[in-house]
């Protein structure tokens, strides 16, 4: 299991044996990026929702929201869809489609750890 690093109050500020940091802005995660520097992705938020996450190529990835502000699907700017999500009532996977770990924001919004 990866060990996470938080600062009050309850900030996310590494993981993985310290090989990436966590920049928040405010409530949330703005940018990650490695220790050495370099940037692994920039997120966009609008609402207090994750509206989008550029990597470092500058490829963005959109997420879209049931009711809940649960993350049910991300998509490029081709609009091809890369990864879907399903929960049931309680918050609980009930399956994932697409691409493996295009997305760490999950039920309610909140990241997967």
């Amino acid at each position: 299991m990866d060990k996470v690093a938080y600062e009050p109050p309850n900030l996310k500020l590494g993981a993985k044996g310290g090989s990436i940091q966590y920049i928040p802005d405010g409530m949330y995660t703005a940018v990650e990026r490695r220790t050495n520097g370099n940037l692994k992705y920039k997120y966009v938020y609008a609402n207090g929702m994750l509206l989008a996450r550029i990597d470092s190529t500058g490829r963005k990835f959109y997420c879209h929201h049931d009711a809940l502000g649960s993350i049910v699907g991300v998509s490029d700017s081709t609009y091809a869809v890369w990864k879907s999500f399903l929960y049931d009532e309680f918050g609980d996977s009930l399956g994932a489609w697409g691409a493996t770990s295009i997305n760490n924001y999950r039920y309610t919004g909140q990241e997967y750890d």
